[in-house]
């Protein structure tokens, strides 16, 4: 969820401005306007508008194929072993990160990797990471 300014609402009062401790709020053409990037959705500023113009909004942000890096499924493990929707997620990852031309990684995060990366491979990853230690 994200900040986000009624321009036809905004008054121009600033009030917004002085209390984001972040700084993300400045006025562009007299209205509030909210540096998305800055912002940390902390809501400082939606209490104090009087006008209510200031609220929280799902922002959906598409990602074409090729902009993405990877497909990749984290590998829960149980008693040493993936868990069995594991190897489901890889199957079907594996099937949409080849329509997308990207790769299928498995991440394992375990103290000791064994023969597990080979029954990822087997799965249908291209790529598994494996932090151990």
């Amino acid at each position: 969820m994200a900040i986000c300014v009624d321009r036809e609402k905004c008054i121009g009062c600033e009030s917004c401005i002085a209390v984001c401790p972040v700084g993300a709020l400045n006025m562009v053409d007299g209205k509030a306007n909210i540096d998305q990037d800055t912002c940390i959705a902390c809501g400082a500023c939606i209490g104090e508008c009087p006008v209510e113009a200031i609220g929280r909004e799902e922002i959906v942000r598409e990602v074409k194929n090729k902009e993405g890096k990877d497909l990749w499924v984290n590998v829960e493990l149980e008693d040493g072993e993936p868990v069995g929707v594991v190897y489901e997620l890889l199957g079907v990852g594996a099937e949409l990160a080849a329509k997308a031309d990207q790769k299928c990684c498995a991440v394992l995060i375990c103290k000791e990797a064994g023969s597990l990366p080979q029954k990822l491979f087997a799965a249908g990853a291209d790529i598994v990471y494996v932090v151990s230690g």
